[in-house]
């Protein structure tokens, strides 16, 4: 069984480094990025991403290999400053990851603090011409 690696991606919300960066600022949410499937070449900044609105176990049964995670955590204030910066900090870690899809893994809250975790997905070969899930462009914004 492959171990997760625990990558340090320096992603930065607007001014506020994330973790994995020299420094980053009490108003960051923590960011942590984990490899969890196999190593792909990284795909140019702004690389084309589909947003998987599906079930983990419907993604994995239409062939796509999930490569990593990506978790925010943080309170609740630190996740509402940070939520209009995530969608473009998720495409830019996907993109280094060699990701061609993005889907919501996880999504918790309570009075003070927030998760969210997004799982990175690549397409199987010929994704085009399968029937794949269902997928939309991601929102610009909160995903």
């Amino acid at each position: 069984m492959k171990a997760n690696l625990v990558v340090g991606l320096c992603l930065a919300l607007g001014g506020a480094p994330l973790l994995g960066c020299a420094a980053h600022g009490a108003a960051a949410p923590q960011v942590v990025v984990m490899l969890t499937g196999g190593v792909h070449p990284a795909l140019p900044d702004g690389c084309p991403l589909t947003f998987i609105n599906n079930q983990h176990l419907d993604i994995l049964a239409s062939g796509y290999e999930q490569l990593g995670l990506i978790s925010f955590a943080g309170t609740t204030d630190q996740m509402t400053a940070a939520s209009s910066k995530m969608p473009g900090a998720v495409a830019a870690a996907a993109c280094k990851m060699g990701g061609t899809s993005v889907s919501l893994a996880n999504a918790l809250a309570t009075q003070s603090t927030g998760l969210l975790q997004f799982s990175v997905w690549r397409a199987p070969a010929g994704a085009a011409s399968q029937a794949g899930p269902a997928a939309s462009s991601p929102p610009t914004q909160g995903i």
